[in-house]
């Protein structure tokens, strides 16, 4: 189960790069571990946070930008609101990996490289793609963990099907710090068929049958503004933009991890006019 998440949530897609033009699929679909840059989210006054975005001078004046990791630490339910390409589901991709990779004892993803903002031990990490829950589970009537649990019969490995995991990831959802729930992508729920509201009842019933499990959702702000869509019980935070010395972080990590293979061509002798 832990590699299959890794395997889905490793790797980044640079959707705005033309695959035509890019030289080598690491220019087009980044290894997340090695290119990965911490985010920031905004908090401060109650009043801003219910706000998509709040004006200007109101950010200098009430926000300050905190850890993205520390929130996730801090809040044992979670909305985390980000534009489009604010770094959303490489977020929670993210920490996905590291949380795997720490069960697995692997070097390069383990919950070190979460850093000082996060605070807490190791989690069993689930990842929800809700579009999906919606087509497949919502659709059907299916409550969240029902719907998990009938997508994991549908993963095949070498050995077995995932169902076989089923016990053991509901006994960390009971779990005091045992699981944490990653639900990417609220914006993508159509609002037809009400299932954006579908959708709250089915989080909020899944909060109250594992009171233990932290949960993390994801959205665009446009999708979280009706009030009668709020998850009762979480706490809501956006996402910052990238600062400049965020910028200046990624690009090299960017640039470093999509040239490293070229150290071993070998160049033409001849030159070519």
């Amino acid at each position: 189960y832990l590699r299959e998440l890794m395997g889905r949530c490793a790797h980044v897609k640079m959707t705005t790069i033309d695959i035509k033009a890019a030289t080598r699929q690491e220019a087009a679909e980044l290894d997340l571990a090695a290119v990965f840059t911490d985010l920031d989210v905004l908090e401060g006054h109650e009043r801003d946070m219910e706000r998509a975005a709040p004006a200007p001078d109101e950010m200098a004046r009430d926000i300050r930008r905190v850890p993205a990791l520390e929130a996730l630490s801090s809040h044992p339910h979670l909305v985390l609101r980000g534009e489009a390409g604010s770094g959303k589901s490489t977020l929670v991709n993210f920490v996905a990996v590291c949380l795997a990779g720490d069960w697995l004892n692997l070097q390069d993803a383990n919950i070190r490289r979460l850093g000082e903002a996060w605070r807490l031990p190791r989690l069993l990490p689930l990842r929800v793609i809700l579009r999906d829950y919606a087509a497949r589970g919502l659709s059907r009537g299916l409550g969240l963990w029902d719907f998990i649990k009938a997508e994991l019969t549908l993963v095949e490995t070498l050995d077995c099907t995932l169902d076989v995991c089923i016990p053991v990831l509901g006994s960390y959802l009971k779990r005091r710090d045992g699981a944490m729930v990653l639900l990417d992508g609220l914006d993508e729920v159509p609002d037809a068929h009400n299932y954006r509201l579908e959708l709250k009842t089915a989080v909020e019933q899944f909060a109250r049958d594992f009171p233990h499990c932290r949960l993390v959702v994801t959205t665009r702000p446009y999708a979280y503004q009706d009030p009668a869509a709020y998850l009762t019980g979480f706490d809501v935070r956006t996402l910052a933009p990238f600062s400049p010395e965020q910028i200046d972080a990624f690009i090299p990590r960017w640039y470093a991890h999509v040239a490293v293979s070229y150290t071993h061509l070998t160049l033409p002798t001849k030159r070519i006019v």
